[in-house]
């Protein structure tokens, strides 16, 4: 992802960092395998994605602590998603368990979510989770960021007037009675699959995820007519693409400014 980090400084977002996550991390999910709440779909996000959360809040920490400012999130697929998990409530939560400067503790100086995230961006972020709880891939996660932290749940004044953006692609209409192989066929199933709906099968979305799961209710939603989900899209033209990321960064920018004067 060089390419898209340099598309972002050439924007003028100086202070980038990346999530170090190794593919190997991601095998602790297979720890909710002994979980009854697995089996139930009925998993809260870090009982599955803690190990996640716990690098997130500290990469974020960090940045925050070295620029002096809360820190931007830009989340793509899944991240999205996650990244609302780990905003949660508005209360700051860095061991999973309890709030840094203590709720548990019995004071009542916690950190806010609002001090450390100035905003959120989502690219291709499937964020609403299929109708039936057993389709649920995440074994109940994204159902629980769904149900618990709706939309942009922390964009309101009470909350902290944190900005929300939500980025998709709609180049491919998806269509599961499609020819097997074809692009419109992966789609569609892939449309099915997240959503657990026939019918958003048939719907347009970035190859991967339907634009009505990539929306974000409370957002502003920014839709892209050529644009796929993966990297490894035709001509490049992913969300991370330097031509892409014009069409998307300025605006969000600029309604985050708006949002939250916490963002110059």
């Amino acid at each position: 992802h060089e390419g898209f980090l340099h598309s972002l400084r050439l924007k003028g977002l100086s202070n980038i960092e990346v999530l170090p996550i190794k593919r190997y991390e991601w095998l602790n999910i297979l720890k909710g395998l002994f979980l009854l709440s697995f089996w139930r779909c009925e998993c809260q996000p870090s009982e599955l994605f803690g190990f996640y959360f716990k690098a997130v809040k500290q990469k974020v920490r960090e940045m925050e602590r070295s620029s002096g400012r809360p820190v931007l999130l830009v989340a793509h697929s899944a991240g999205g998603w996650l990244a609302r998990g780990i905003m949660g409530d508005g209360v700051w939560v860095d061991d999973i368990d309890k709030a840094v400067d203590g709720i548990a503790g019995g004071k009542t100086d916690a950190i806010t979510t609002q001090q450390l995230i100035a905003g959120l961006i989502t690219l291709g972020a499937p964020h609403i989770p299929p109708k039936l709880k057993s389709s649920d891939m995440t074994r109940g996660a994204l159902s629980y960021v769904h149900e618990f932290y709706p939309g942009a749940y922390l964009s309101s004044p009470e909350l902290g007037r944190i900005g929300y953006v939500s980025v998709g692609g709609s180049v491919v209409k998806g269509n599961i009675t499609a020819a097997r192989g074809s692009i419109e066929k992966f789609a569609g199933d892939s449309y099915y699959q997240l959503t657990g709906d026939s019918n958003m099968g048939n719907e347009f979305g970035d190859g991967l995820v339907p634009l009505s799961a990539i929306h974000l209710e409370g957002a502003l939603q920014i839709t892209l007519p050529d644009v796929w989900h993966s990297i490894n899209a035709p001509q490049n033209m992913w969300y991370g693409n330097a031509d892409v990321v014009d069409q998307w960064l300025p605006q969000a920018i600029e309604h985050l400014q708006q949002q939250s004067a916490k963002l110059v």
